[in-house]
């Protein structure tokens, strides 16, 4: 019967294929930023929920993290800006 199926959209064009690329490219790097975020968060989190500042240690893997979230917002942003810039 025709009625049990499900309209599926395809990829048609340049664009579309470029796009699915980019999300191909991109979204491995989007889990590991999540990763990323998510263990600075904790550490934040560990701090804040014993009323205390970081200790030494905690913050230089504070500034590891942080720098890490920077380097791969940047990478994202040029993957971005790569793909605006195609016709």
């Amino acid at each position: 019967m025709t009625d049990d199926l499900i309209a599926v959209p395809t990829l048609c064009g340049p664009v579309d294929m470029v796009a699915a690329a980019q999300m191909a490219l991109t979204s491995p790097l989007r889990a590991h930023r999540m990763r990323v975020w998510i263990a600075a968060r904790d550490l934040a989190e560990q701090a804040w929920s014993q009323d205390r500042a970081f200790t030494d240690a905690e913050y230089h893997e504070w500034e590891a993290l942080t720098d890490e979230l920077d380097n791969l917002d940047q990478q994202l942003r040029r993957y971005d800006q790569r793909l605006r810039s195609l016709p």
